[in-house]
């Protein structure tokens, strides 16, 4: 562990009963940060964050620590190793520290207010950045400074309204929260790597995990619960909500937890065996109760060990149903076995706990999201934009007849900008319609389907008000046809319409982007092309037949002649 010398600003470094008493520095990271090397090099005072430690060392030389641990210029980053055992022992560093100085660099003034919801402390960003949680919680003893290092008070003296600001209400003993509880306080707090909102937790669930940047913030967070789950029993790790929830039992983010805060432990089935993890996925032995659900698949309410605060007699449940692959296995000696899925979301099941109680073991598997890296493409384009200056000109005038919510309606801020509207979900259809007086109307048709946009050129046979089944029966072919991304379709006066839809950048959102052209000639720009199985096998026939034959023409040519 290195150690900056509050006199001399020297780096020390110490290690096991060595480590002297010290105090210890959080903020937030900003432009030029004094780092390790920038310290060993003597190159501080140049950096913009020299203030910052000038600032610390002095408030704890005054208060009589010789040391302080700062995590800018302490950590050698250029070290992957280093940096990962640092990580895994932060929240201890915090633990031990005699006092924690917290650091607002975006509070100007200590005169303020700050009870006000609006002051610049209650609006701080310290309080939303997902590294300065454990720096809150870890010290028993934590000083607030504004940006001019006047104290405000400490975590004990301003207990009420750090727990209006956050959310916590264990900020003294965060050790009796349950897992649920400690995911809510993480919600909403925002790290800049991505896989960093797991491993800013590891100290509070008080698991080790090796860090590994890239792997992407799903996976990371899911390897951070594997790890919970193996040294605890607490089923409030699985009482989430989110509509992202892919029918696995854990979560992908803390966000999934953000409605969690009031969950408590709670014994349902107190003699329930162990949950674990196994190569079929989470293998879990419920009790399972049977639910009436019009026009659905079988559905059962799985009770947890686990409790929303005020609810009593009550317990949170998870809805399960079979996954379409699932198996089944039952006998007379026999617990009854099969794979599960996860609904969202959790329930409150009221209701008297079964005095006896078949447990059913389901396994539970775990889909990822996207790959790492790829942020951007798990929420997906947000919006869909049309040019139509193109088609104005040929006379054809978009227009929306269908009566949709706003937000679900396209709009054009003027004739030169492109007609928008959010984008489609899936199974969901957006409609625009183009009329020209002499040339008559088609229609765009846009959806997705399994993650493909896809577009379809509709030609409707009256002035129907939208692509619904009873105005325009037609859609019912268009949803069953092929999805593609590309089409052209003739129009009946002679004219042919080419769609075109891409994924693309537009005012630094991204989009799907429609590409529409109408013209006149002989072929179409996207003409669908279907191999009919008989024409490919006799294709792949013929040139079989020619390879053979080429081969055998090769063959003569190059058979070595005899001599003598």
């Amino acid at each position: 562990m290195r150690l900056i010398n509050t006199s001399t600003l020297l780096l020390h470094e110490f290690s096991g009963r060595d480590i002297p008493l010290y105090a210890i520095f959080s903020h937030r990271w900003e432009d030029a940060e004094v780092t390790f090397d920038d310290l060993r090099g003597g190159k501080g005072p140049d950096r913009a964050g020299w203030r910052k430690i000038t600032g610390c060392c002095s408030q704890a030389a005054r208060d009589g620590w010789e040391y302080v641990w700062i995590d800018s210029c302490c950590i050698d980053r250029s070290s992957s190793a280093e940096l990962s055992e640092a990580i895994n022992s932060m929240f201890s560093w915090y633990k031990f520290a005699q006092v924690c100085y917290v650091y607002l660099s975006d509070v100007p003034s200590a005169d303020e207010d700050h009870y006000s919801p609006n002051s610049h402390f209650c609006q701080s960003k310290w309080f939303r950045r997902g590294w300065t949680l454990q720096e809150l919680l870890a010290p028993a003893r934590v000083e607030f400074y504004s940006q001019d290092w006047v104290e405000f008070g400490t975590k004990s003296s301003l207990e009420d309204l750090i727990t209006s600001i956050t959310g916590i209400t264990h900020l003294f003993n965060y050790e009796d929260a349950c897992v649920a509880q400690k995911m809510s306080w993480a919600a909403d707090r925002q790290t800049t790597r991505e896989e960093d909102q797991a491993y800013c937790l590891m100290g509070l669930f008080g698991v080790n995990m090796t860090t590994l940047y890239g792997e992407g913030g799903t996976k990371a967070f899911i390897r951070l619960q594997e790890k919970i789950i193996s040294k605890t029993d607490d089923d409030s790790i699985f009482a989430w909500s989110h509509q992202l929830g892919r029918g696995g039992l854990l979560a992908e983010s803390p966000s999934f937890f953000a409605e969690s805060g009031d969950v408590r432990r709670g014994p349902f089935d107190a003699a329930r065996p162990p949950h674990y993890m196994t190569n079929k996925g989470l293998r879990m032995e419920l009790i399972l109760l049977p639910q009436q659900v019009p026009d659905s698949e079988p559905c059962f309410l799985a009770p947890l060990n686990c409790t929303r605060e005020g609810s009593r007699r009550s317990f949170v449940a998870l809805q399960i149903s079979k996954s379409a692959t699932a198996y089944a296995r039952e006998g007379v000696f026999q617990t009854p076995e099969w794979e599960g899925k996860r609904m969202i979301p959790i329930v409150i099941f009221r209701g008297k706990k079964p005095l006896f109680g078949q447990r059913t073991v389901i396994f539970f598997r775990q889909e990822l999201g996207q790959p790492p890296g790829s942020s951007t493409l798990e929420t997906g384009p947000s919006r869909i934009v049309v040019p139509t200056l193109s088609l104005l000109e040929c006379g054809f005038s978009p227009s929306q007849r269908s009566n949709m919510v706003d937000g679900c309606c396209w709009k054009q801020e003027d004739v030169d900008s492109p007609l928008t509207r959010k984008a489609v979900s899936a199974g969901e259809v957006a409609e625009l319609f183009f009329t020209n007086e002499d040339f008559g109307i088609f229609a765009l048709a846009i959806g997705l389907d399994e993650n493909r946009i896809w577009i379809d050129v509709v030609q409707p046979l009256n002035q129907p008000q939208s692509l619904s089944m009873a105005a325009f029966p037609e859609i019912s072919e268009l949803l069953t046809g092929p999805r593609v991304d590309r089409i052209s379709k003739w129009l009946p006066n002679g004219l042919s319409v080419s769609a075109a839809v891409r994924v693309a950048v537009n005012m630094g959102m991204l989009v799907y982007k429609v590409d529409v052209m109408v013209g006149s000639g002989h072929r179409l720009r996207w003409a669908e092309k279907r191999i009919v199985d008989s024409e490919l096998r006799q294709r792949w026939k013929r040139t079989e037949s020619l390879s053979e034959t080429n081969l055998e023409k090769g063959g003569r040519q190059s058979r070595p002649r005899q001599v003598g």
